[in-house]
């Protein structure tokens, strides 16, 4: 379910790092150009990207499932878009072939949003493993966090990002091909190849 708060298509930016800053710029400037050529822009801004090939923490959160480490983070109520990268590349694709695209933005993710909880659940099932997740009070996650210097990558984990891709379904009449179970699977079974050469 989509809370009031998720972002949609027609929502404006606010970036807060210089890297959302110079990708928002980027875009501006691409619309300029096609508003002064013949040049056609479609803008996708999607959230996290899964899939075989992922990195960053992501990949780190697939790592300490592996492992077997037991996750502080049943507590977590949060809820955050992602998308399957076959997913993605499923729309980019809609996108080249539907003249509707011409000039415009979409946010774009997987069918639902998923908790920081429920993700890990999904990745312990994709190695058929038992869960291994116990309570721990957030706010000491916090100050751990603080105190070393991991706040960026925990806060990741904790807070909430949603977006609403609604208007992208319809205005494309586009839905994503894969459910995000499905992508994970996907995701885990490179994982394992790669770690068995």
């Amino acid at each position: 379910t989509k809370n009031r708060n998720s972002f949609t298509n027609k929502s404006n930016p606010n970036p807060h790092d210089l890297y959302a800053k110079s990708k928002l710029e980027a875009e501006q400037k691409l619309l300029e150009i096609s508003n002064s050529t013949n040049l056609e822009v479609v803008i996708i801004r999607p959230p996290l990207v899964y899939g075989p090939e992922v990195g960053a923490n992501f990949l780190s959160l697939i790592k300490l499932v592996d492992f077997g480490i037991p996750l502080p983070f049943m507590n977590i109520k949060n809820k955050r878009s992602i998308i399957y990268v076959g997913n993605l590349v499923d729309f980019i694709s809609s996108c080249i072939e539907n003249i509707s695209a011409k000039n415009k933005i979409f946010l774009v993710s997987d069918i639902k949003n998923i908790s920081t909880p429920d993700l890990i659940r999904l990745i312990y099932k994709n190695f058929k493993k038992r869960p291994r997740l116990y309570k721990f009070p957030v706010i000491l996650l916090k100050i751990i966090s603080y105190l070393t210097f991991t706040r960026s990558r925990l806060s990741r984990l904790l807070e909430s990002l949603e977006i609403d891709p609604t208007e992208t379904y319809e205005e494309m009449m586009w839905t994503p091909p894969f459910t995000t179970n499905e992508g994970l699977a996907d995701t885990i079974d490179w994982f394992i190849k790669k770690n068995k050469k």
